[in-house]
Order: structure tokens, then C-alpha cells, then sequence
């Protein structure tokens, strides 16, 4: 039967390819809708309440207001800025899925790699909001699930030393916004899903 099992592959790779040609052009291998589900439809179903997502959501919330009042000299910045800020809140959405892991762990490591250039430019500037986003990254990153491509084969805590890391680099005017952030990695808090 090695011929019907050399039809069974070719026509199994036939079908994936597609399958793979079949995508819309506006999603691709990298698109996290692939891996991730819809956040709206997770919004809508919350099957539970947790008070580190409403927390969360809240201090983005205070973030946002700050935001929108900074001026900007580009439009650019502040376009990266909103645009990650907008990616963050969806990932802490979908802590509140049914059935949250592996899909906002997964979320949460593509958000930094699916940011917009400009974002990682104004980080590498040491721009105080786009910190304070990454910051808050981190922060889920901590608190979910250990699994070493997120945390390190040591198990050491590599995003709560970031989180200090960029605290230490936050200017004084600007510490409130790390507040939220340290609080969570210094109190033990957990995502009580």
C-alpha cells in the first residue's frame, strides 16, 4: 500500500496548500487572528468577573486620559502610541475568554512583535508612555501561566525585572504610571480566573 499512502500525503499537502492560498489577503501567518479569538465576542461572553481585569482595564483607562492630553509633535508618535495601547487592552481581554491559555499568552508574545515600528522606536527614546505600555505588557506576562519561551528555562523572573528596569528609567513627573505595574508584581497579585 505504499501508493495509497503517497496519495494520502500528496493529497493532504495539496489541501493545506489551499487551504493557504485560500486566506484573505489581509491575514497572514503572522496576523494573531489566526491564533487568537475574537476579542469582541469574548467581551460580549465574560463568563466571569475577575477584579485584576477590571483593574487592569481601568488603569488603561487612566492611561488613555493622559494620552490624549499629551501633545505630540507627530502624529506618527501618537498614532503608535494609541495603536498599542489598543492591542494591550484586547490581549487583557482575553484573559476573560472561557478558556483563556494558550490563546492570551499567545497574544501577549506576539503584542511586542506586531507593534508598530515607530512604538519600539519611541521605547528605544525612553519615551515615558510608550514605557509605561510596555510596562504593562510585562505585567501579563508575569502573571500568566509559567512556560519557559515566556519566562525564561531558569524560571527566574525576567519580566518583573524588566518592570523595575523601566521604572528606574521613568522620569519622576512620569512614576504614576508605573504604579499599577509595580503593585502588581510586588503584591503577588493573580489573575483570579
Amino acid at each position: 500500500m505504499p501508493g495509497l499512502t503517497r496519495f494520502r500525503h500528496d493529497h493532504i499537502n495539496l489541501l493545506g496548500l489551499s487551504l493557504w492560498l485560500s486566506l484573505p489577503n489581509y491575514l497572514d501567518m503572522w496576523d494573531f487572528r489566526l491564533y487568537c479569538p475574537p476579542v469582541d465576542l469574548v467581551k460580549a461572553n465574560r463568563p466571569h468577573h475577575s477584579q485584576f481585569i477590571e483593574n487592569s482595564l481601568l488603569d488603561l483607562e487612566r492611561l488613555s486620559v493622559a494620552l490624549a492630553k499629551r501633545h505630540y509633535d507627530s502624529l506618527e508618535d501618537h498614532e503608535a502610541l494609541i495603536d498599542y495601547h489598543h492591542a494591550l487592552e484586547l490581549a487583557i481581554n482575553t484573559f476573560s475568554a472561557p478558556r483563556p491559555f494558550p490563546n492570551a499568552q499567545n497574544m501577549l508574545a506576539l503584542l511586542f512583535l506586531r507593534s508598530p515600528h515607530r512604538y519600539i522606536e519611541l521605547l528605544e527614546e525612553n519615551d515615558p508612555f510608550a514605557m509605561a505600555l510596555y510596562a504593562r505588557n510585562l505585567t501579563m506576562i508575569h502573571l500568566v501561566d509559567r512556560i519557559w519561551w515566556m519566562h525564561g528555562l531558569d524560571g527566574e523572573e525576567l519580566a518583573a525585572g524588566n518592570i523595575r528596569g523601566v521604572a528606574s528609567l521613568m522620569p519622576k513627573q512620569h512614576l504614576w504610571m508605573m504604579e499599577w505595574p509595580i503593585s502588581a508584581i510586588e503584591g503577588g497579585t493573580e489573575l483570579g480566573l
